[in-house]
């Protein structure tokens, strides 16, 4: 009926306008759009030709807006002025059109006395020009729903709630509902079971409303319950049962706005099957990022890679329009217009056969096109929403993991609805309860949100300055026990739009305070058990000590947060460094040295420089690091040490660049390398039998000055404490390699095979008899991630997070947190006693959190796997 009347007001209004304005075209156009309801065509059109228009006409194109963006003090406001300012523009059909789409406005929104008021002041005015009763009946009757909702009584309380949708307050009566006339104890019924989850028995208390009492509804109250029922047979997928959803009376004949998109949905869909949740693991994980925005990486019918934001606001699942014609589908020919916290979006439906989500798998998954339009500048496309949430059972909440647990079936209604402390509203973004200073409040909890914002309804301006608010909230634990927490919320910020029933949202910045939580959909509770001290954390400044492990895991988020395209790059080239692929080290880096590069610090340009120089010496292509290295001392931007490392590794490479590039001649198969004493195996240098140890710690072939002059090696560089030389060949059991860099030096060491000949095989196997090399991966076993930046190292990881540790060949496993372990590394799992303290110098990287020692792992788990292809151990 809203929309229904909603459209006479416009159609009636622009009618009228349409008499009074010069037949221009465009103005015609925007009219148009607005009498149609169009708002997608109607924005950037009206922008443009606002200011040709009436000011009568601009009224009516904001009270269209404003009304499409759910902005009722706006649309109210636009009422307003239309009859106090332009009473001559309306005839009395317009009128009474406006009169009751206010009055139904007040009403939804629990403000009875301010519609009664309003009510006995328009009908004075109808009587006193003579309307028909019959045009009077309708706001009567809004006149008498807000005295019955405020008569004192219990029940019409609760009926004023129940006609607001106002479940946080409707939650606290839900023991007094026996009192209501059967219609409105079937429809608070409903609307907390669907609040809390319960969706089947929201389900059939909807199929009651319609089948015993179709003629107690009204309007809005057939629309919740269409609303609610298509909700969940979407979710579900049960596409047979929502067309005859669609097909039935009163929707069929009365709605058919309603039940246009749900119903094109169905009939699409008829003969797919249901859509499925499945779990790849009982542990099942999302890796998310630990900054914002939170992002999760997914995939599309496992092909298609992309990266979702998690929203706990937006009920759909969106994906971007080109990651969709990647994947090979194809949207409906339908749009809709969906709102999160920056606008409405223009999406257009789509069944995705497989979405899978970390170790989540969505099959026959609805999801919805975002559709690019003029001026799209969207943050984020690509948003997994409440609808896939509310699937699971329940989420234990860590900085850059959540686990998930599927719900197990059990009984989720707790002694009282009191108990839950969150709840979905009729848009699917999920509240939480809470008490500050003895006042109850509901909050929007936004995961997805940059910010904590408050209600300018409810508090002051002053909130803001507040730096230790304290919001106690109260929970069920696992073993159906109340506890009380007190989280605090850092970063407040004041909204300038009041909303009364809404005291702001609790926006990401409150979930990364928390070390650990949990929010079970079984039970609908939210449970904030370990919130950090110093809750301010903030982005790292991206440089040359950033934990690559931690920027690459956190790419994706700190892309979409970096308005700068030069960062951009730079982030890229520093999440990619260290994994054995020059490729986009060189390309990103090309890309920054050779375009506008202002934005650079010198440190990051210096950075830049050097990860180039070194990517392209990898390959082998000499003259191009050389003339790298010629740019940045032409550059004039650096000077002492910087300038000294360019000069230095520019007469190194054009040396070098009379020799071919590093080789590995190929071979297929495996070569075994035993040992021979002190864990040292035989190879051939120059066509001469020695011995050496493989060390992929070590960056670079490490030989002495004795051990050059007897095999021949060539020197192309030479300083007082070190020299530089190029292995001609070398060969390491069945592989032979050529052309390769090493370090001499004046000190009578053993020969090493460092990081830069072993990265060339693809997989190197290291155990206690021996060294075994092979030509192909095996990729078997769980693996960790490893990266060679200045030094080896490797991710490990405990329950709660991601640690990063440096690997040394031999000695004990160190660390210097010893709250962190049990920690996992591939199949190993190390507990408190099997690391020493560690004892890093001031010039070690700061987020090494130990050492983790190759001759323990061995030791631990008989083998270690090297697989420099992918750059993982097991």
């Amino acid at each position: 009926m809203r929309r229904i009347l909603f459209l006479i007001v416009v159609i009636c209004c622009v009618q009228y306008s349409f008499a009074q304005i010069p037949k221009d075209t465009i103005t015609q156009q925007v009219l148009l759009y607005a009498s149609k309801g169009d708002v997608r065509s109607l924005r950037p059109l009206y922008e443009k030709a606002k200011n040709q228009l009436s000011a009568p006409s601009r009224l009516y194109c904001d009270l269209v807006l404003s009304r499409a963006e759910g902005d009722k003090e706006r649309m109210n406001a636009c009422i307003d002025s239309l009859m106090t300012q332009y009473p001559t523009s309306l005839n009395s059909r317009v009128r009474v059109s406006l009169i009751n789409l206010k009055a139904e406005s007040l009403l939804k929104e629990g403000a009875y006395a301010e519609l009664i008021d309003f009510a006995d002041l328009q009908l004075q005015y109808m009587k006193r020009h003579r309307y028909r009763k019959q045009v009077m009946e309708r706001l009567q009757a809004f006149k008498r729903q807000a005295l019955c909702y405020t008569d004192g009584t219990v029940s019409g309380r609760i009926q004023g709630l129940i006609q607001q949708r106002n479940i946080s307050e409707l939650i606290t009566y839900e023991e007094e509902f026996n009192k209501l006339p059967q219609t409105q104890k079937l429809l608070g019924k409903m609307l907390l079971a669907d609040a809390f989850n319960r969706s089947k028995d929201a389900l059939h208390y909807a199929e009651t409303l319609l089948k015993q009492y179709p003629d107690s509804l009204s309007s809005d109250d057939f629309k919740t319950i269409f609303d609610i029922s298509a909700n969940h047979l979407m979710r579900n997928g049960d596409w047979p049962k929502l067309s005859q959803l669609c097909q039935s009376e009163p929707f069929y004949s009365k709605f058919p706005n309603l039940i246009k998109s749900p119903q094109i949905i169905s009939e699409a869909y008829l003969n797919v099957g249901k859509t499925s949740l499945t779990f790849t693991r009982t542990d099942a994980a999302l890796q998310v990022s630990r900054y914002w925005p939170l992002m999760t990486s997914a995939q599309i019918n496992n092909q298609q890679r992309i990266s979702l934001a998690i929203s706990t606001a937006q009920q759909y699942t969106l994906l971007s329009t080109q990651d969709i014609r990647n994947s090979g589908l194809v949207p409906l020919n339908d749009t809709i217009v969906v709102y999160d916290w920056e606008g409405p979006i223009i999406v257009s439906p789509v069944l995705v056969p497989e979405l899978t989500c970390g170790d989540i798998v969505f099959r026959n998954l609805l999801c919805y096109a975002v559709l690019p339009v003029d001026g799209f500048s969207r943050i984020q496309t690509s948003i997994l929403g409440t609808n896939e949430l509310r699937r699971l059972g329940q989420i234990e909440i860590y900085k850059e993991k959540w686990f998930v647990k599927p719900q197990t079936g059990r009984d989720n209604k707790l002694a009282h609805s009191t108990l839950h402390n969150i709840y979905w509203d009729q848009d699917g973004r999920l509240l939480v309860k809470g008490v500050h200073k003895m006042k109850d409040y509901s909050f929007i909890l936004d995961v997805d949100f940059p910010s904590n914002t408050f209600s300018a309804a409810n508090f002051s301006p002053l909130i803001t300055d507040t730096t230790d608010f304290q919001l106690q909230i109260q929970f069920v634990d696992d073993e159906s026990k109340r506890k009380m927490a007190s989280v605090k919320l850092p970063g407040l910020s004041l909204s300038p739009v009041g909303n009364k029933d809404l005291a702001g949202i609790i926006g990401y910045p409150s979930i990364h305070s928390l070390n650990y939580a949990k929010i079970d959909f079984e039970t609908m509770n939210f449970s904030p058990l370990s919130q950090q001290e110093d809750s301010n954390d903030s982005e790292e400044e991206v440089s040359d000590n950033t934990d690559a492990f931690l920027l690459e895991r956190n790419l994706a988020s700190r892309l979409l947060s970096t308005p700068s395209k030069t960062m951009r790059i730079f982030l890229r080239l520093l999440a990619a460094r260290g994994k054995n692929d020059p490729e986009p080290i060189i390309a990103f880096a090309d890309t920054l040295l050779h375009g506008s590069n202002k934005d650079l610090s010198e440190n990051q340009l210096y950075l830049v420089a050097m990860e180039a120089t070194n990517a392209l010496a990898l390959k082998g292509e000499y003259k191009a690091a050389v003339d790298i290295c010629k740019k940045m001392i032409d550059s004039n931007r650096f000077s002492g040490n910087m300038l000294n490392v360019f000069m230095e590794l520019g007469q190194i490479y054009k040396a070098a660049q009379a020799y071919e590039r590093p080789l590995l001649k190929p071979i297929s198969g495996a070569s075994t390398l035993d040992y021979l004493k002190d864990e040292v195996v035989k190879i051939r240098i120059n066509g001469k039998s020695t011995s050496a140890y493989l060390d992929p710690t070590e960056a670079y072939v490490i030989i002495s000055e004795k051990v050059q002059h007897k095999f021949d090696i060539q020197l192309i560089y030479s300083r007082p404490n070190y020299a530089v030389g190029i292995i001609k060949q070398a060969k390491l059991g069945d592989f032979t390699l050529e052309n390769l860099l090493c370090r001499i030096t004046k000190e009578n060491v053993p020969t090493t095979i460092g990081y830069n000949v072993l990265r060339l095989i693809p997989e190197v196997e290291f155990s206690n008899a021996g060294v075994i090399l092979r030509s192909r991966t095996t990729g078997k076993g769980k693996a960790s991630s490893i990266r060679f930046d200045d030094e080896l190292c490797v991710q490990a990881e405990n329950q709660a997070d991601y640690i990063p540790f440096r690997l040394v060949r031999s000695g004990k496993n160190s660390i210097l947190d010893y709250t962190l372990p049990p920690i996992t590394l591939g199949k190993a799992t190390f507990s408190k006693i099997d690391f020493v303290p560690a004892d890093f110098s001031s010039q070690s990287p700061v987020y090494y959190k130990g050492t983790i020692s190759i001759e323990e792992l061995i030791r631990k788990q008989g083998k270690l796997v090297f697989d420099f292809q992918h750059m993982t151990i097991r």
